[in-house]
């Protein structure tokens, strides 16, 4: 499935509402430089599977001028996500990853991704913050980020990947190359994790 999406408002809007057991295989979504765009988002969500998909977020920048946002999921403000996994899938030219504003209480529990190629990402490229809700169970297998463009576009945290109040994570058996402030940046309140077999060669701190 081939779909591009064209961006007809400056305001918040998403690609795709989730629901229960639905899986995407073999989308490639394109997104018009316009807008705040979230690819997924809903709120009691589980067991969504994204698997073998190409998302292309657009997001350019001029000098310290990001064109626009595009993030790949929204956590909902309450609400439950569960079980959802992104496998073998290409994520390029996005802003966040993961956006779960500060003063959300929803949970997220079981959040795999697993070999996804994370490319040209302006802020963090996988992560979540979650000081007032859960994040639990939260998983990063052999991916590989390469050519973040936050640092040159004049961000001050850019990281590969970011978690902040989350328990039961584990990074593992992934690659890090290009500029990010960051590889792994680990927060306040994470706990039981585990960073393990990976290779950092980036311009900026490894953890």
């Amino acid at each position: 499935t081939v779909m591009n999406r064209v961006m007809t408002t400056t305001g918040f809007s998403f690609a795709f509402s989730m629901f229960d057991g639905l899986t995407f295989e073999s989308l490639s979504l394109t997104v018009d430089p316009n807008g705040q765009n979230f690819t997924f988002f809903g709120n009691d969500i589980s067991n969504l599977k994204i698997d073998k998909c190409l998302i292309d977020g657009k997001v350019t920048h001029t000098g310290s001028v990001i064109s626009h946002n595009c993030f790949i999921i929204g956590a909902p403000a309450t609400g439950t996500h569960k079980n959802i996994t992104v496998h073998n899938t290409d994520l390029t030219k996005y802003t966040f990853g993961i956006l779960k504003d500060n003063t959300s209480t929803s949970t997220q529990v079981g959040i795999e991704f697993y070999n996804v190629n994370c490319t040209k990402y302006y802020k963090n490229a996988i992560g979540i913050n979650s000081p007032n809700g859960i994040a639990d169970d939260f998983q990063v297998l052999f991916c590989r980020f390469d050519d973040g463009q936050g640092i040159d576009a004049g961000e001050i945290n850019t990281h590969s990947i970011a978690l902040a109040s989350v328990s039961n994570f584990s990074v593992s058996l992934c690659k890090f190359y290009g500029k990010a402030s960051a590889a792994i940046h680990i927060e306040e309140k994470c706990s039981v994790g585990t960073v393990t077999n990976n290779l950092i060669n980036t311009d900026g701190s490894g953890i």
